[in-house]
């Protein structure tokens, strides 16, 4: 089946660089200087705009289905081991390392999320604000709500890896050529025994 959907838009010299094991959903794309280092996964219906300013990701980072970063007021960077929740919008930010922003989440140009934060569904980080390392934030706009524990702090990086291995899944099924050649090997292996 012939699909006209292009994964990687370049821009002139503004290049998508994905990392050589990154996962990217089929309909998910990358426009202009986007660079996503190794071990990230791109879920259905993303899109990573670098056309103004780059988009950097770091190794074990899950953008989520339909979420969509821009740097259109600078660069967005989102740290490692980061899980951007599903729908989420950020725009011009920079997250650090082992952070969770859930679904739904709008962080706005020069918000900045410290490592080991957390950021509740719904949540919009205004323009220019400090989300600090160790705390859940949430609402609109964002509030602290507590600290986190050792134990939250150290399954953000579990869910981050967990998801990756999640990616692979779906990159098994998401072959060039579609299930049927992969089922027709399995068969022609096992009629050969």
């Amino acid at each position: 089946m012939y699909d006209r959907m292009r994964q990687e838009i370049p821009l002139g010299n503004r290049v998508p660089s994905p990392g050589p094991d990154a996962w990217i959903a089929p309909n998910a794309v990358l426009i202009g200087d986007t660079d996503l280092a190794v071990s990230v996964s791109v879920w259905h219906g993303a899109v990573l705009k670098g056309d103004l300013g780059a988009v950097r990701i770091g190794a074990f980072t899950n953008v989520g289905e339909k979420v969509v970063i821009d740097s259109a007021g600078g660069a967005s960077r989102i740290g490692q081991y980061v899980t951007i929740g599903a729908n989420s919008s950020i725009s011009s930010a920079i997250v650090e390392d082992n952070v969770v922003i859930g679904a739904r989440s709008v962080l706005e140009p020069g918000a900045y999320v410290e490592e080991n934060a957390a950021i509740e569904a719904g949540t919009r980080v205004e323009a220019g604000a400090l989300i600090p390392s160790g705390q859940l934030w949430g609402g609109n706009p964002a509030r602290y709500v507590r600290d986190l524990d050792g134990h939250e702090i150290a399954e953000i990086r579990s869910v981050a890896e967990q998801t990756y291995g999640a990616s692979q899944d779906h990159a098994a099924q998401s072959t060039p050529w579609g299930m049927a050649y992969v089922e027709t090997e399995a068969l022609r292996k096992a009629l050969a025994k």
